[in-house]
């Protein structure tokens, strides 16, 4: 049998049922795996358990959580051969969503036995890994203030509904980017390594995984109503005909600041000081996905 090593999140998700787990590495036994199971709480955890199976010489990784989950398992595969599936039991799984992976854990386990593998780009964001984006402005700012709790309870309405809040008491501040050396004055900023954006929105529509681009998603907005009308704009898929909105390929990227600004990668804040140079990794990342993906 195939050796492999299932990371599973204990906090992410809704109401996870508590067996998930258990279920998850019958479906992967009965697919050829022999699974060594690690359950994590935090991003180091996961990270370093991974990186210790990949020593050991582990066949695959299967991550079981949300989109920080993933990313997390991804960091600890960086330079390796040693492929990952994505389990989704997150709260967006815009990860999996993009891969064409199903959002039943179970199921999704099934379909990664018999599946394929395929080579994606790993973006960086000052040194840390990530697989969708990193974001400077609203929602980064919002990322930050998100109850964990209600989160956890309500899902994306949840995020929605404290969303609504944030936007009402939210100033949106100049920020500073250099594109490819092109130094741009905006309000918010996405670096995109995948099209998705917030669990099925397409932020960049021609972005792809596997193409060896950043795509740049620029908003220079001023007033809050604009903000609102970039996202019901960007739910319809027409946010890319605004005129305060531009989206350019890049190979690096400069987040300049201010000092103070909230960015993120992923779903999780990231803590540093600007500039925070954004590219992609040398390395390519192998991906477990369904044979008809």
């Amino acid at each position: 049998m195939r050796s492999a090593l299932l990371v599973h999140n204990l906090v992410a998700g809704q109401r996870r049922a508590p067996r998930l787990p258990d279920a998850v590495v019958a479906e992967l036994t009965r697919g050829g795996y022999a699974v060594e199971s690690a359950a994590v709480d935090d991003a180091p955890a996961a990270t370093t358990a991974v990186a210790e199976a990949v020593s050991r010489g582990v066949s695959a990784v299967f991550a079981l959580g949300g989109d920080g989950t993933v990313r997390d398992a991804a960091a600890g595969l960086r330079g390796s051969r040693v492929p990952l599936g994505v389990l989704p039991a997150g709260t967006t799984n815009v990860v999996a969503r993009s891969l064409g992976v199903r959002l039943d854990p179970v199921l999704a386990a099934r379909d990664l036995c018999r599946g394929r593998e395929r080579e994606i780009d790993l973006g960086l964001c000052g040194g840390r890994p990530f697989l969708m984006q990193a974001t400077v402005g609203f929602d980064a700012s919002l990322i930050a203030s998100v109850s964990r709790p209600l989160k956890r309870r309500f899902g994306r309405a949840g995020i929605a509904l404290q969303g609504l809040g944030h936007w009402w008491r939210y100033r949106l501040a100049p920020l500073e980017v250099s594109v490819d050396g092109s130094l741009r004055r905006v309000r918010q900023i996405a670096v995109c390594n995948i099209p998705e954006y917030g669990g099925g929105f397409r932020i960049a529509p021609d972005g792809r995984f596997d193409d060896g681009w950043l795509d740049v998603v620029l908003f220079s907005g001023r007033s809050r109503r604009s903000l609102l009308l970039f996202y019901v704009d960007l739910v319809r898929g027409a946010h890319g005909r605004r005129s305060d909105v531009s989206i350019v390929r890049a190979r690096s990227v400069e987040l300049l600041g201010p000092p103070g600004a909230a960015v993120q990668i992923d779903g999780d804040p990231v803590e540093g000081a600007f500039p925070l140079r954004v590219e992609l990794a040398r390395e390519r990342l192998r991906m477990l996905v369904p044979a008809a993906a």
